[in-house]
């Protein structure tokens, strides 16, 4: 991986688990959502009741549900494995800029004020930065898993 790829994995997972809380929160709300009865159908003498409609959108969220957990699960492990590589940078300016934008997600506004710099010197500070960052070797978490 090149620098900025592996500095923004935290950043695109990140985005995908707010992708998935919106779409958990819809399959939730459907769940919870009680469906008309058809009782235009013949039902057929000792034949079983249909599953409730709602019952495959609850299982369907539950489900979804545990796959976010193990998503937010790999966004910590990742942001302490980049928090860790970050860490070797000596330069305090890079190390500062790397932290907020790739660990903490700060937008550059964000990251200006608290630094007190402008926007564009705070871009520039981050270009340097991931020119001379060293990616590290190993990874804790495979990069196919998200």
């Amino acid at each position: 991986l090149q620098a900025k790829e592996y500095l923004n994995q935290a950043n695109k997972l990140n985005e995908r688990i707010r992708e998935k809380q919106e779409r958990l929160a819809s399959l939730q709300e459907l769940a919870h959502s009680i469906g008309a009865v058809d009782y235009s159908r013949d039902r057929v003498q000792g034949g079983s009741l249909p599953d409730a409609p709602y019952a495959n959108s609850l299982l369907n969220a539950i489900a979804y549900e545990e796959e976010l957990k193990k998503d937010l699960i790999r966004l910590q492990l990742l942001r302490i494995e980049i928090g860790q590589a970050i860490d070797t940078v000596s330069n305090t300016n890079h190390y500062l800029v790397l932290s907020k934008k790739y660990v903490f997600g700060k937008s550059w506004k964000q990251i200006a004020r608290e630094m007190n710099y402008s926007i564009s010197y705070c871009k520039q500070l981050c270009r340097e930065a991931v020119e001379n960052f060293q990616v590290p070797n190993q990874n804790i978490i495979p990069n196919n898993t998200f």
